[in-house]
């Protein structure tokens, strides 16, 4: 343990709290693995066991209405943040009372009422969401702040890198937490990174990268606690490379093919024996306190196992329900005009309907490329927006257009209404998963409890002959994408309205 613990605030209650929020993690993923093997629990279970240290000592420096995203093994990140024993066991055997309703299971855990924003099977990909959650705090001008949990595995994929700078540019409030367990599903870390000291990258983004000790709560409480301010008083973002090492295979029932030496070095490092043990060396917990706690935390698993098995099924007549969010009533002032009553071109008209939106509503935002001065995005449909609603509504963004819509997704989850501006829809292909998976699946697959009111404005079809890259008319994608709306206005009136 590198920092005193009177340094880092941690008194009794606290050590206990770090204690008691590791053991409920394990005694439940140990249930849950029995329960998976016996049968009685449907999809998949990617156990967290050994790597409790990371999700108690981040979460427990956040507040309830902080925000994180999770990866597909999510269990230990919820129930660290707060979420309770049953709403999670109830979730992953698909009843009702769920936290999802049963909808999202254990690799799409979420819950609004603690800034679970969700968890998720594709690698990487709610990074942005978390970015975006941040870029909503920072809109709102409140101190909240996102976590990003992700592991070693997504520090190869484009929305890492995508996400670390959006929020070094744009000095999010949000700490980038890598579990790095050292194995990519089953591919060695070592074998596909040449630079594996995940703090390092941080300097490329021009954002503070610290190393942590994954197996020790306290190390990783003192980094985080570090990062979590750094962020609530507008310092910007924070890589956090915490070390571990998962006990289990990927997944209950993989075939687990990594060096039995190497697993028994590291289970010589199980963060809760070693914190138990520091406890009691230093006169702050006797045995039967720690004996106390753990049989408390059996209990409440089992209750939460009996809770769950007695909840129903979902009716399946809620099988289609929450597809779509309910339409919000425009707060717009502007007065109706009867369509052929004045001439307008497209972009006049796109023009006017963001300037009346963003003056009735402070949470509209805009960005894209090209927005910064009088020159207003690529089209110069935004001319003069920046002038009225200043730099921090009309933004200018990287080329990143996943980013740039997982952003969006996590700003619109937590309060702002985001319009994204791609330049032409050929380069929507490089934000597929974040608008077909995330965008348009939230709302549903966390049973209605976000809506994600984004709007993606695009061009498409044959512009000046400008080859295959800038022309093709990819809106029937989209048309096939539960969740989304394509609009396609057809006259400057209905461009205008519609928007």
């Amino acid at each position: 343990m590198t920092v005193g613990l009177q340094e880092l605030g941690l008194d009794k209650p606290k050590l206990l709290g770090l204690y008691e929020s590791m053991v409920r993690i394990r005694k439940f993923e140990e249930e849950v693995a029995g329960l998976y093997k016996k049968g009685k629990m449907p999809g998949f279970i990617h156990s967290y066991i050994g790597e409790e240290a990371i999700g108690s000592g981040v979460c427990a420096n956040l507040r309830k209405d902080d925000y994180i995203t999770s990866t597909h093994r999510a269990e230990g990140h919820c129930l660290a943040k707060g979420m309770t024993s049953r709403r999670v066991m109830a979730e992953l055997l698909g009843k009702v009372d769920g936290s999802c309703k049963g909808r999202g299971g254990s690799m799409h855990l979420a819950d609004s009422e603690f800034g679970m924003l969700g968890a998720t099977g594709i690698v990487a990909s709610l990074i942005p969401v978390a970015a975006g959650a941040a870029l909503s705090a920072q809109v709102r001008r409140t101190d909240q702040v996102a976590a990003a949990f992700f592991g070693d595995g997504g520090v190869a994929n484009g929305a890492f890198h995508e996400s670390v700078n959006f929020a070094a540019i744009w000095n999010l409030p949000v700490v980038f937490v890598c579990e790095n367990n050292w194995y990519s599903t089953a591919t060695p870390f070592t074998s596909v990174a040449k630079n594996t000291d995940l703090a390092s990258r941080a300097i490329g983004y021009g954002v503070t990268g610290v190393a942590v000790d994954g197996m020790d709560v306290v190390d990783v409480y003192g980094a985080a606690r570090g990062a979590v301010l750094r962020a609530r008083n507008g310092n910007g973002p924070t890589l956090l490379d915490c070390r571990t090492y998962r006990f289990l295979g990927h997944y209950i029932g993989d075939p687990d093919l990594r060096a039995k030496q190497e697993r028994e070095e590291w289970l010589k490092k199980d963060p809760i024996a070693r914190f138990a043990d520091s406890l009691k060396n230093q006169g702050v917990a006797s045995t039967v306190e720690l004996a106390r706690i753990n049989d408390s935390l059996e209990t409440e698993v089992k209750d939460a196992v009996d809770f769950a098995m007695a909840s129903p099924y979902p009716p399946s007549e809620d099988a289609l329900k929450d597809v779509f969010a309910e339409d919000r009533k425009s707060p717009g002032n502007a007065v109706p005009i009867a369509p052929g009553s004045r001439e307008l071109t497209f972009r006049d008209a796109i023009n006017e309907a963001m300037r009346e939106e963003m003056k009735a509503d402070p949470n509209v935002i805009i960005y894209g490329q090209g927005y910064m001065g009088q020159r207003g995005g690529p089209y110069q449909v935004g001319r003069g927006l920046q002038d009225i609603f200043g730099k921090e509504r009309v933004r200018d963004a990287p080329i990143s257009e996943l980013a740039m819509a997982g952003v969006a997704a996590g700003a619109a989850m937590t309060g702002l209404r985001p319009i994204v501006e791609i330049q032409f829809i050929d380069f929507t292909t490089l934000a597929m998963d974040q608008l077909v998976n995330h965008a348009g699946k939230t709302h549903y697959m966390f049973a209605g409890q976000f809506k994600v009111p984004m709007v993606v404005r695009t061009t498409i079809g044959a512009f000046t002959y400008s080859g295959p890259h800038h022309s093709q008319s990819l809106e029937a994608w989209f048309m096939h994408s539960p969740g989304l709306k394509v609009i396609i206005p057809s006259t400057p009136y209905d461009a205008k309205g519609l928007l």
